[in-house]
């Protein structure tokens, strides 16, 4: 069951954590809340999220973006981090 549609059913839901990607580098661990709000009518409105940091920043010196294809590619600040992980493959 997706969000939106456990939203409708159960007027709220949690999501299972996942990780945010920070604009710097890095990502943080975040769990959203999503609250359903009604009208006078008692007619669905608007869902209202709130966001948690569950996790403080991790790999903060590592830049993590997506491609269109979905695949994450990651670029270091340094090439001397990213050719000793290489080279230990």
């Amino acid at each position: 069951m997706s969000l939106l549609s456990t939203v409708f059913a159960k007027g709220q839901c949690e999501t299972n954590r996942y990780r945010f990607l920070a604009k710097t580098g890095g990502y943080a661990w975040v769990v959203t809340q999503a609250t359903l709000i009604y009208d006078k009518m008692q007619k669905p409105q608007s869902v209202v999220c709130v966001n948690y940091v569950i996790r403080k920043l991790e790999n903060g010196k590592v830049l993590l973006t997506n491609t269109t294809d979905g695949s994450e590619i990651i670029r270091a600040y340094t090439w001397q981090v990213l050719s000793v992980k290489i080279n230990n493959l």
